[in-house]
């Protein structure tokens, strides 16, 4: 008998266990969704509702609904509508663990919350997060909820070209190399895109003066336009060949590289003949 009850608090609670992955769509509120707890699992399917004729419904103090997705989160969404001029609340917060939530908005009143279908959003996620939770408050009035779309972000995405690079040289004593140069662009960064090369290696965002172990570029709007690097064997190294990496890299961007390749040899003494 307990096991029984324990099943039909679940049925109307709407309780869904697992993640859903991003991005996420949902217009049905009258049937439990992978990922979602719907507490109540209540809905509009008349003129209350927004599209499809079906909608959430809050309509006591407390209710809520939580969904819990995997993937990087970047924008929030969704359709409110108060069925009479309102004094209730609407809470919307995230959290990267379920357990604390900060706030993403809080709509109030009839000017959040009006009595027509309204979009409110895109609200910006945390990268981090992998809940979202909304509570309702009441005020004097009820409140339809519909069409939330949370996007995944797009990863971000570093360009190199060539990849590779060869013919470093020069005669022991007379460095450095000649210059060389490869092609570096970026996309959807979050922070500043840094190419690095290794000691034996110099780079410059220019052909003749500052080279040094690394340059960094900073993003507009997420975006490096394509521009050139410079790199070139240092002077004073000792007899060798040195094959190397050049590294271009920018938090939560994976990391491209340039292959170089390049020698120091010995002078060769005259023959006279």
């Amino acid at each position: 008998m307990k096991l029984k009850f324990i099943f039909i608090a679940l049925l109307v609670c709407g309780f869904s266990f697992g993640q859903v992955a991003l991005p996420i769509t949902r217009t049905i509120w009258n049937s439990a969704a992978i990922g979602w707890t719907d507490m109540p699992l209540a809905s509009y399917t008349t003129i209350f509702a927004c599209s499809g004729n079906n909608g959430a419904k809050f309509d006591s103090t407390g209710d809520l609904k939580i969904v819990n997705f995997s993937g990087t989160p970047d924008k929030l969404s969704f359709v409110v509508k108060s069925n009479t001029a309102t004094t209730s609340t609407l809470l919307v917060e995230e959290s990267s663990d379920g357990i604390s939530y900060t706030t993403v908005v809080n709509l109030s009143g009839m000017g959040d919350l009006p009595t027509t279908c309204t979009i409110k959003g895109p609200y910006s996620l945390l990268p981090t997060s992998a809940y979202i939770r909304w509570t309702f408050t009441k005020g004097n009035s009820n409140l339809t909820f519909d069409d939330v779309t949370i996007s995944a972000a797009t990863a971000p995405t570093i360009n190199l070209s060539p990849t590779s690079l060869s013919g470093f040289t020069y005669v022991f004593g007379a460095g450095p190399s000649a210059v060389q140069s490869f092609d570096v662009s970026a996309t959807n960064l979050a922070a500043n895109l840094v190419v690095s090369a290794l000691p034996e290696y110099e780079v410059s965002k220019t052909t003749s003066t500052g080279f040094g172990t690394s340059v960094t570029f900073n993003p507009s709007s997420g975006t490096v336009a394509s521009a050139q690097v410079f790199t070139r064997l240092k002077a004073g190294l000792a007899i060798g060949t040195y094959n190397q990496q050049i590294t271009a890299a920018s938090a939560g961007a994976t990391s491209k590289t340039v292959d170089v390749q390049g020698n120091v040899t010995a002078l060769t003494a005259p023959v006279i003949t």
